[in-house]
């Protein structure tokens, strides 16, 4: 199977064609992309669609490793055409920033599903911005507080227990921590939280690089009845 793997950056408009086993991951492909155009993993979102024109004109079916998840084989996607085109698009834009193809290897390395928790496409439940970039990302300031910025090194991810069911939710932790601190209850369930799995959350925080390959940390918490 042949694909067209097209750069749409700033000052750069390059081309390029691989070939991979239709039965091959989907991970498979992106690293085939990465070998290609190594400052793809870090600098760029992997939106694949047809080549109908630039920018405004791509009709994209979705995002490698986020619509088309890596663990799954490329034949599992019908949407995989020969004639469609990979884009390697900038992480300046504010819609591929939450789309970087870096996150989503960091899992499939490591042989773990991406996206991680059942809230991913959501908003943070607190601050309300999509997870990777902050509410006026890309045309307010270039920074803003801790419990407003959702980038990768910024978010946990709180496990709970509700019936018979395990529920896995992303947050902004510096969020969560400030909205538990306040009332001391899980922003999903208003449940009461356990002393000790808050101090497990606070403990959790450490500052990490946003070019980090570790998993978005995991946090186990329990409730008072």
């Amino acid at each position: 199977m042949k694909f067209k793997i097209k750069e749409v950056v700033v000052f750069s408009n390059n081309e390029y064609d691989i070939e991979i086993n239709p039965d091959a991951t989907v991970g498979e492909l992106a690293k085939k992309i990465y070998k290609t155009i190594p400052k793809s993993l870090d600098a760029y979102s992997l939106g694949f669609g047809r080549n109908d024109g630039f920018r405004g004109g791509k009709k994209l079916k979705g995002y490698i490793g986020y619509d088309f998840q890596l663990h799954k084989k490329i034949s599992d996607y019908p949407e995989f055409e020969e004639d469609c085109v990979i884009f390697g698009l900038s992480m300046f834009d504010r819609v591929y920033a939450t789309k970087r193809i870096r996150y989503a290897m960091n899992y499939y390395d490591k042989g773990k599903v991406f996206p991680p928790c059942d809230n991913w496409e959501d908003c943070d439940p607190i601050n309300l911005a999509p997870f990777l970039i902050y509410n006026d990302w890309g045309k307010g300031p270039t920074d803003c507080p801790l419990v407003e910025d959702n980038k990768y090194p910024h978010l946990g991810i709180i496990v709970y227990e509700l019936g018979d069911k395990t529920h896995r939710k992303c947050v902004n932790l510096y969020g969560y921590i400030n909205n538990a601190a306040n009332s001391h209850r899980d922003i999903f369930t208003n449940k009461l939280i356990k002393f000790k799995s808050f101090r497990e959350i606070c403990f959790g925080t450490k500052k990490k690089d946003i070019f980090t390959t570790d998993l978005i940390p995991e946090f186990k918490v329990e409730f008072d009845e």
